[in-house]
């Protein structure tokens, strides 16, 4: 009797912690070309909020997933800008925006948009110095993936920079 009660407690307490805890905070582990950092956070209502950000390029939305085979599918809302170029210049960045995660051991492995492969090593720099101890860093392949941070959220460039404005009233 004590050996059935071990094995179903065994039991009960792996398949509690076999279930996906997806929601969190994820980031690059490294800059992609030495520049480019992806951000997402993954609510647990089933709604996320994205960033993109590197040399001159900057991104952002939100949307909708949904975890299909320990693939997150990725649903971003329409873009709402009412200037017409700034409009024009999102919606092409719009294509470059990925649309699948492979999840996997608390990372997000990006899934190619075009060939559905999951992009494991990208052009990154080096953790090494070109000369032992001195020399500038090069371009390496490196393994490239969104790791979850825990307690932390997302918060979006201009989010940031609205909440530190001081803001005075009364007379000066």
């Amino acid at each position: 009797m004590l050996k059935f009660i071990i094995i179903l407690s065994l039991v009960f307490v792996s398949s509690i912690s076999l279930g996906q805890n997806i929601k969190g905070y994820y980031v690059s582990n490294v800059a992609e070309l030495g520049f480019f950092i992806t951000k997402v956070q993954l609510n647990s209502d089933l709604t996320f909020k994205y960033e993109f950000s590197g040399d001159l390029q900057y991104d952002h939305g939100t949307g909708t997933y949904e975890l299909i085979n320990s693939v997150v599918h990725l649903c971003f809302d329409p873009i709402e800008d009412t200037n017409q170029i700034l409009r024009a210049i999102r919606e092409v960045q719009v294509g470059s925006r990925p649309k699948k995660f492979l999840y996997r051991g608390n990372k997000l492995w990006s899934i190619h948009i075009e060939s559905g492969k999951v992009v494991r090593k990208g052009q990154t720099f080096s953790r090494r110095r070109k000369f032992l101890f001195f020399g500038e860093r090069y371009m390496t392949r490196r393994r490239i993936y969104l790791k979850k941070q825990p307690d932390k959220e997302l918060i979006w460039r201009f989010e940031k920079s609205a909440a530190n404005r001081v803001t005075r009233t009364g007379p000066t």
